[in-house]
């Protein structure tokens, strides 16, 4: 048994302050054009496969969208704060006919879901029902991600294992999985970049019956002389599955929430739909999901009751992320609904993040259980530290208007919930799981003075303060990804909140986006 050795940051940096069986078939592997059957192109861009001309090269998108609508809400919050870690098992608000439930099940068995034909998006949701927090593994204490053992195709093959070894670029994997995510779990597929052109290429998923294994890290620490405490297979997971039908849509529509939870919110929820600022917000968080063909519907904002402002609001810790700290909590105040959940927070504390950055906003887990209100990832935390800065006009200003910053946050956070991963890791040796997306390898794009210090796997032992790869170093030809929405830092001059063609589409094919 292998712990998985990777899991992926969902924190956002402000710059400055600071063993898987072989891809599925998607189609033939090629060297040139003439190796590809009549109608196809070698497309180098994914993994050298013959695809449709449409599928290699989609057009630029660009949605046409109506005005969204801003309101208050009245949001059902408890009157106290509670006296005990909160853990609820939360239904979906997809469509019945999308939902399949399986109700409780225990670690290992294995469930087997119908994908039906025409099936753009699969998601595999494990909620806990009994399970335990955290293990020690290698004298380190890690949250018990609820994450598959295995996932089959409909033609039995093997798609995902979680007990092997993951490479630092998976994008050559069918399924990729690289959050942490205890008591709620979700897988997404497709979202590496094989098995989406595969998706793609033929209308949807492989339809017929899939199957998974119920597992936790918990199950995996069995046995495993590393792991010292906290081994267990007597864990009980719900397990609904939910299906988005109709492949790739062209464009959709978006809800978003944001919760006053910041303890000097520059304005109440009450007062959002005319504020200039909350206006602003809104604007530009529109302008950068409309480049994914995504059209920003109801923008709703909540005042968190006084209690969750006291607990929450200010100085929330991004490096405690198990279910029962003050973060994973928050989250759960989250309404019903199909949306993304942004809570709005003074700040956000932490003392472990590469570089000694300032964290300006940080995931519940990758992907979010998107139609799934009020579980402890049901969110993300953005700083507002930002919003009240007034004199914004034109095109985004990630430099003078406050908002926008705001903004530019909540998108990449949105982006995090939405499936997507950093597309360069800070320490420039783990990548995204998409081929598009650009790379910024430490070993060549870190400026050659730093390069020693890169944290090259082979190196023992590691370097005690290992090189961050910098925005900066990131816009090259060679080295990119810097200005992509996703790149795990915020730089200012540099941040553009572009998206790769690849990275639109895993968004469309997200539930929450309708």
């Amino acid at each position: 048994m292998t712990l998985r050795s990777i899991v992926l940051c969902a924190a956002l940096l402000l710059h400055g302050c600071p063993g898987s069986s072989d891809p599925p078939p998607a189609s033939t592997t090629c060297v040139s054009d003439s190796d590809c059957v009549s109608g196809k192109i070698c497309c180098t861009a994914q993994n050298h496969t013959c695809l449709p001309d449409s599928v290699c090269n989609p057009p630029p998108v660009s949605a046409t969208c109506d005005q969204f609508h801003i309101s208050a809400g009245t949001g059902a919050f408890p009157a106290q704060a509670p006296t005990s870690c909160q853990k609820p098992v939360q239904p979906s608000a997809y469509p019945s006919g999308q939902v399949q439930t399986f109700g409780t099940r225990s670690i290992g068995e294995t469930v087997t879901f119908k994908v039906a034909s025409g099936t753009g998006s699969v998601s595999i949701v494990q909620q806990a029902v009994s399970a335990t927090s955290a293990i020690v593994f290698q004298g380190t204490v890690i949250e018990n991600t609820v994450v598959p053992g295995k996932v089959f195709g409909p033609d039995g093959g093997l798609l995902y294992d979680d007990s092997a070894v993951t490479p630092a670029d998976p994008s050559v994997l069918p399924i990729f999985y690289g959050g942490s995510s205890a008591s709620t779990g979700v897988m997404s597929l497709p979202n590496a970049t094989p098995l989406l052109s595969q998706s793609l290429a033929a209308g949807g998923l492989p339809p017929g019956n899939w199957s998974f294994t119920v597992n936790d890290y918990a199950a995996e620490c069995v046995g495993d002389s590393r792991c010292t405490d906290g081994g267990t297979r007597a864990n009980q997971y719900d397990v609904q599955v939910i299906s988005k039908a109709g492949g790739l849509p062209s464009q959709g529509v978006l809800d978003v929430n944001f919760y006053l939870v910041a303890s000097q919110a520059p304005f109440p929820a009450s007062a959002a739909s005319a504020t200039p600022s909350a206006q602003r917000l809104a604007e530009t968080l529109a302008a950068l999901y409309r480049n994914a063909g995504v059209c920003l519907r109801n923008v709703t904002f909540y005042e968190a009751p006084q209690w969750a402002k006291d607990a929450y609001g200010t100085n929330i810790s991004a490096d405690k992320t198990g279910p029962c700290d003050p973060l994973d909590q928050m989250f759960t105040l989250s309404q019903p609904g199909n949306a993304i959940n942004f809570f709005l927070v003074q700040s956000i504390s932490s003392t472990a993040r590469p570089g000694g950055g300032t964290v300006v906003g940080i995931d519940g887990t990758i992907p979010g259980p998107s139609t799934f209100g009020g579980t402890v990832h049901s969110g993300a935390a953005v700083s507002l530290a930002n919003l009240g800065v007034t004199g914004c006009s034109g095109a985004m200003d990630l430099r003078g208007c406050g908002p926008d910053t705001v903004a530019y946050i909540a998108a990449h956070e949105g982006g995090h919930f939405l499936g997507l991963f950093h597309t360069t890791e800070a320490e420039g040796e783990n990548f995204d799981s998409l081929t598009d997306t650009g790379l910024c390898p430490c070993e060549t794009c870190a400026p050659a003075s730093q390069q020693s210090s890169c944290a090259t796997p082979s190196k023992k032992p590691p370097p005690s303060q290992p090189t961050l790869v910098h925005a900066s170093s990131c816009v090259a030809s060679s080295c990119s990804g810097g200005d992509n929405l996703m790149f795990w830092e915020l730089d200012r001059p540099i941040s553009r909140g572009k998206l790769s063609a690849q990275q639109t589409q895993v968004i469309r094919l997200n539930p929450v986006v309708q």
